[in-house]
């Protein structure tokens, strides 16, 4: 739109400037004395001053149109561009807008997301312990003298005992020396309540078979808990001793 009226404002501007050059090309000539007191020619000298002043007139009023003409273009084609700017300026706001309400979305979703990841990773977890103490209970089955103590918990004399931990021992991949290992400050008597704890004793049945009271079993597996604190971390609710040492 504003290229349209700076071209049609050029084109005019032009013209003017032509006709400007044919009205001021006519030359002129002086009257004669006999001319001057002609009063025929006197009166055509006066109608011919009156058209000039006239063509001047008009002249004048042209430029002036065309200067407004012109004005009132520029002046509208500078509203069209300012409308053009805000136009596009307002789509932009839209468009950011836009822009930080789907960030807000995927920041949410991405949240969501994480939250979904970590469930899913206790529950990989969960399902993980699940299967090894599932996997402990199914070999304890298989293994008649195993399954038969853990059915039926009884007083065991040392010989008894130390034999009962040899059939751990063989059954699970030399679970002491292993848990000696990874924790070596336990000694020989924790390790066998160890084994006992393995096979899914309570604290009542183990007091049965090592002849204790059920508060020294608890106190010694508190020792046994804090040694193995120190080496594997803290537990709790969800992570606690008798699950760990049954899934080591």
């Amino acid at each position: 739109m504003s290229r349209l009226f700076l071209i049609v404002s050029f084109f005019l501007a032009l013209s003017l400037t032509s006709c400007n050059e044919r009205w001021g090309r006519e030359d002129f000539i002086y009257p004669t004395e006999s001319e001057l007191q002609d009063t025929a020619y006197q009166h055509r000298l006066v109608n011919e001053r009156n058209m000039l002043v006239q063509k001047e007139k008009i002249k004048t009023h042209l430029f002036s149109y065309v200067m407004l003409f012109l004005t009132e273009g520029v002046a509208v084609a500078l509203y069209l561009y300012h409308i053009r700017i805000e136009d596009k300026e307002r789509l932009l706001r839209k468009q950011e807008e836009a822009m930080r309400f789907y960030a807000a979305q995927v920041n949410d979703t991405e949240s969501q997301l994480a939250d979904k990841q970590r469930q899913i990773n206790g529950l990989t977890a969960q399902l993980l312990h699940d299967n090894r103490l599932m996997l402990v209970d199914q070999l304890i089955r298989k293994t008649d003298k195993l399954f038969s103590f853990k059915e039926n918990p009884r007083k065991l004399s040392p010989d008894e005992l130390s034999e009962m931990e040899h059939e751990v021992n063989r059954t699970f991949d030399r679970y002491e020396k292993r848990l000696a290992a990874s924790v070596p400050s336990l000694t020989e008597s924790e390790l066998a309540l160890c084994s006992l704890i393995k096979l899914g004793l309570s604290v009542k049945d183990i007091a049965t078979v090592i002849c204790i009271e059920p508060a020294s079993v608890s106190r010694r597996k508190l020792r046994i808990k804090d040694k193995v604190a120190s080496v594997a971390g803290g537990f709790d609710s969800k992570r606690t001793i008798d699950r760990w040492l049954r899934e080591f």
